[in-house]
């Protein structure tokens, strides 16, 4: 008992020195790394633009430029823990999903954006006052790849929430294939054993055999979690 409790004081320790060693930052374009505290910049002139500026180590105050900077990486401002990428060097976006498929928000505005595998930011709208069915013809190359996530999706209504949960859960099969390779060393995909239940936090076949062949929960199994997290 006072072992377990010495871990416990000592992995909450780590978990709150990781956090405050944290730093909010921007990168450039030129792949420069500035540290300092964000925050919004307000226009006088225009108060519905959105600007960011940036308060670096030495002291200096510049105002963020979108068409100089990549990503912005905020913490406790107002726009809360999240990071900020930049498009057609002038808007803000708020990633609001992470993964395979990424997926941005104009921050405090509507419009959604996607990008798959790290590729360019696009325009991928949905949601909002946009017919569903446009809605889903806009998401559906993107999950495609995915015929188990693809059926799915085909059976459901173009609605917002709709499209976030199925890019979410199609990011989760994802890292759960990446992670079944790693411990079963697959090399070909279409062999690869996949979680369809989960009994006591493991994975298992109807069989009860310890592997499974279709996706049918997000949980990952608790075996695979350190393997799922290192992929993030």
């Amino acid at each position: 008992m006072r072992s377990l409790k010495i871990f416990t004081a000592l992995f909450f320790l780590i978990i709150t020195t990781t956090i405050a060693q944290e730093k909010e930052y921007i990168v450039t374009n030129r792949n420069d790394t500035i540290y300092g505290k964000i925050t919004r910049a307000i226009n006088y002139l225009n108060t519905s633009e959105i600007r960011y500026k940036i308060k670096d180590e030495k002291g200096n105050n510049d105002l963020i430029n979108p068409s100089e900077v990549k990503i912005i990486r905020s913490i406790d401002g107002v726009d809360g823990d999240c990071f900020i990428a930049t498009i057609y060097d002038k808007w803000f976006l708020k990633r609001i999903i992470n993964g395979r498929i990424k997926v941005y928000q104009l921050v405090d505005g509507v419009l959604f954006f996607t990008s798959k595998d790290d590729s360019e930011i696009k325009s991928t709208d949905f949601g909002g006052l946009n017919a569903r069915e446009n809605g889903l013809n806009r998401i559906r190359p993107l999950i495609e790849d995915n015929p188990i996530i693809l059926e799915e999706f085909n059976s459901m209504k173009g609605s917002q929430k709709n499209i976030l949960y199925i890019i979410e859960k199609y990011n989760d099969y994802a890292k759960l294939i990446i992670a079944t390779m790693h411990i079963r060393n697959f090399s070909d995909l279409s062999n690869t054993v996949l979680l369809t239940s989960i009994k006591n936090n493991k994975a298992v076949n109807p069989d009860g055999s310890g592997c499974v062949t279709r996706l049918g929960y997000l949980r990952l199994p608790r075996q695979l979690t350190v393997f799922w997290k290192k992929y993030e």
